[in-house]
Formats: C-alpha cells, sequence, structure tokens
C-alpha cells in the first residue's frame, strides 16, 4: 500500500464528524486505511466555488492500496456535499550523499551534514570571491 495526503473542501456549514466518518469508509472499504486526519477549520476561498465563499478544509493521511485510489477518488467525486478535493501521493524523500543516496521516509529527518560538503561549498564560494574581486582590479 501507498501512503496518500486527501485534501477534501465542504460546505462551511455542515458537520464535520459525519463528514469525517464517511471519508474514512470510502478509504477502508477500498481496503486502506486512514492514518491520520487534520482538521484546517473554515477558510476564504480565492474565488466562488459551487456559491460557496468559503469552505471547511480536512486533511486524511492514508494508507491505499494503488488500485482503490480509482475508487476513492470516484466516490469523492459524486458525492454531492464535497465541494473540492485532492489526492497526492506522498514520495519517500531522497537525499544524496557523496557516494551514496540514502532514501528518507516522511517519519525519518537527517540532522547530521557532512563536513566535507561544507568546505568543499565554502572553498567554491570562495574562488568565486576571489576571481570577481581580480576582475574587478584588472577593469580599473
Amino acid at each position: 500500500m501507498n501512503k496518500y495526503e486527501l485534501m477534501v473542501l465542504f460546505g462551511p456549514d455542515e458537520a464535520k464528524e459525519a463528514k469525517i466518518t464517511k471519508i474514512k469508509k470510502i478509504v477502508e472499504d477500498t481496503g486502506g486505511k486512514v492514518e491520520d486526519v487534520s482538521d484546517w477549520g473554515v477558510k476564504d476561498l480565492s474565488y466562488p466555488i459551487k456559491k460557496f465563499s468559503k469552505a471547511y478544509y480536512l486533511l486524511f493521511d492514508c494508507q491505499i492500496p494503488s488500485k482503490g485510489v480509482l475508487d476513492v477518488s470516484k466516490a469523492v467525486r459524486i458525492s454531492e456535499d464535497i465541494i473540492r478535493y485532492i489526492i497526492v501521493r506522498k514520495e519517500p524523500k531522497i537525499v544524496k550523499e557523496s557516494l551514496s543516496t540514502v532514501i528518507v521516509t516522511e517519519d525519518e529527518k537527517i540532522e547530521k551534514v557532512t563536513v566535507k560538503k561544507q568546505e568543499e561549498k565554502s572553498k567554491k564560494e570562495a574562488k568565486k570571491i576571489n576571481k570577481v574581486k581580480k576582475t574587478k582590479k584588472e577593469g580599473k
């Protein structure tokens, strides 16, 4: 199963708990599971959508089988009370090191910075600065 984010917008006056359970049921019916629900609250829209100037935002972190994404999309699309939705696959972050590539998941964070890379960057920047200074001196 792959990890996805599902953002759902619906009218500001509608019951959010009923919507949360409805979306969870849709995801679970396709064989997936909802890991987390972020309630973003009511926000202004950039332009009116279906005669609404404000919408209630909910963000679902889900695990859905790849075949089930289309089913979730179809079920959410035909729901009349949902204004807009988007499903995005969460890719693992890839960090390149000098000779190897490290794949970092969303839960992990890399805090180490190699000293060699920092030294190389500072040497390159110093060379560029010296070049600019030399060209300015020669030009005068």
